[in-house]
């Protein structure tokens, strides 16, 4: 027998509208701003302000990894900059950084906690144009909640009309 949790059909329930979680067969998964969230392959739901939590039925041992991004996206970008985007109001953990320049290549980038720590020990460069580049080992990777993502256009090459850079990670 695996030690993966089974999934029952999840439901979705406004906050305050929830089931008891006293129960034990009742997971929250709280969360803010626009995040799409895929469990077991039987949900893909949008959060929203309106609807901030999620709830599923879990039953069995295990647990479930909630795998998620952040970032952000310069229009026209001429010069290096770093841009606060995302507060953490949960601990997760980097698992990748990646970064996307729509025409031209070269441009490079990097992400940082709490306007210090690096994401990436030497910038990732864009090589490819309209192509997700993943930056490589990740490093810094523990968040706790309230430390700060700051994504880091750190040069500009190739007269992009836009450079994006994300941040994945996973909770727990």
């Amino acid at each position: 027998m695996s030690n993966s949790p089974t999934i029952r059909p999840p439901s979705i329930y406004k906050q305050g509208n929830a089931p008891d979680q006293q129960s034990g067969f009742i997971s929250p998964i709280p969360w803010t701003d626009d995040l799409w969230v895929d469990i077991a392959n039987h949900l893909v739901k949008r959060c929203t302000a309106m609807n901030p939590y999620i709830w599923v039925s879990i039953e069995g041992s295990g647990s479930l990894t909630l795998v998620f991004n952040r970032g952000a996206a310069m229009l026209n970008p001429t010069v290096p900059i770093n841009i606060i985007t995302w507060q953490a109001p949960v601990a997760c953990t980097v698992t990748n950084v990646r970064g996307y320049q729509d025409v031209g290549t070269g441009s490079t980038f990097n992400a940082r906690k709490n306007g210090a720590l690096t994401h990436l020990a030497s910038d990732g460069t864009i090589g490819s144009a309209a192509t997700w580049i993943d930056g490589g080992a990740v490093q810094n990777t523990a968040y706790s909640i309230n430390d700060k993502l700051e994504v880091m256009i750190t040069g500009v090459v190739g007269s992009p009309n836009q450079i994006a850079i994300l941040v994945d990670y996973t909770q727990p």
